[in-house]
């Protein structure tokens, strides 16, 4: 029996107590009947809706790190300045920016009927910070918002380097139980950090400009 089975059971129960048998039921009892309906309720309307989990760099966002000794630094941060030369907008030592399809990338995710997430391997403060500078239209309207506090670090062999932060969707079933492999899907760049994954959650997307991330995105999830 799975999660949405058991829920339903809990419903029908919960269901025929308030409302075939209030009468023969305490009335503070009942009001806490009530009550857990109206939880229950909530947990069941989430389980209609996919869960949708976006990573931010490389997904939703670019971003390039302000440092003039950096090799070619002049034509890097091209792309990130406005008409007059200005920074799109700065975070911390980077200047970011949209990806190129994530504005409207989000519109269409939050037009539908699916929750939308955002999971990061920053630092969960940048993360919130890189929301509120190029996406806060929508900063409020995220069903979580995790950074690398949530990922399963992963050692690797080369000295000094620093571990995979890998992000298992157990770490959300956990979380969220109404959610599962047949209701998740976890869009990323970094195959590495999807280890462990079902892949028929996962979607990866490539700086190779000779495919078109959106529409292969979106022909996935729509």
């Amino acid at each position: 029996m799975n999660f949405g089975e058991e829920l339903a059971i809990i419903e029908e129960k919960l269901h025929d107590l308030v409302y075939n048998h209030g009468n023969e039921i305490h009335p503070t009892h009942k009001k806490h009947l009530e009550e857990a309906q109206i939880v229950l309720d909530r947990i069941i309307l989430t389980t209609k809706y996919p869960l949708i989990i976006l990573d931010l760099n490389g997904v939703l966002m670019e971003k390039v790190y302000m440092d003039r000794k950096t090799p070619n630094y002049n034509k890097l941060i091209v792309g990130y300045l406005d008409e007059k030369g200005r920074p799109w907008s700065t975070v911390g030592n980077h200047i970011i920016r949209p990806s190129v399809h994530g504005p409207e990338l989000l519109k269409r995710l939050f037009e539908s009927d699916k929750r939308i997430s955002i999971w990061s391997s920053g630092y969960t403060s940048n993360v919130v910070k890189w929301l509120k500078a190029i996406y806060p239209m929508y900063i409020d309207q995220f069903f979580f918002v995790w950074g690398q506090d949530k990922c399963t670090p992963i050692p690797v062999e080369e000295k000094d380097a620093r571990p995979i932060l890998s992000k298992p969707l157990t770490t959300v079933f956990d979380e969220y139980p109404q959610y599962n492999t047949s209701n998740t899907t976890i869009i990323d760049d970094s195959p590495q950090k999807m280890e462990g994954n079902d892949l028929d959650c996962v979607i990866f997307v490539t700086d190779d400009d000779t495919i078109d991330n959106f529409k292969f995105v979106t022909d996935q999830v729509f």
